[in-house]
């Protein structure tokens, strides 16, 4: 995996690192990090199906550099396969994500 992964999809969820987020080294956790690649993905298949969605499954999430508070983190979102009732997704961080 690269360091520095080309952004693909669309700009699904854009927030802001707050303290309260942060574990005791000062680092945001890794399970904050996944939440919010879940209500991107969320948004964009509630946007693709027009229907309710559920993650079943996360594959090879690599967690390469810490975020620190303050950042801004953005999900992009690119659908991969849309068959019913699945709508696969890929996920990518975009700058200011670090």
């Amino acid at each position: 995996m690269s360091e520095n992964p080309e952004i693909e999809g669309e700009l699904a969820l854009q927030t802001l690192v707050m303290p309260k987020d942060t574990n005791a080294n000062g680092d945001i956790f890794g399970g904050w990090l996944v939440s919010q690649m879940d209500l991107a993905a969320g948004i964009i298949s509630k946007q693709v199906t027009g229907g309710r969605s559920a993650t079943v499954a996360i594959e090879n999430v690599s967690f390469l550099n810490p975020v620190k508070v303050g950042a801004t983190v953005s999900c992009y979102c690119r659908v991969v396969k849309k068959a019913a009732p699945l709508c696969i997704l890929r996920w990518t961080f975009g700058p200011g994500s670090g």
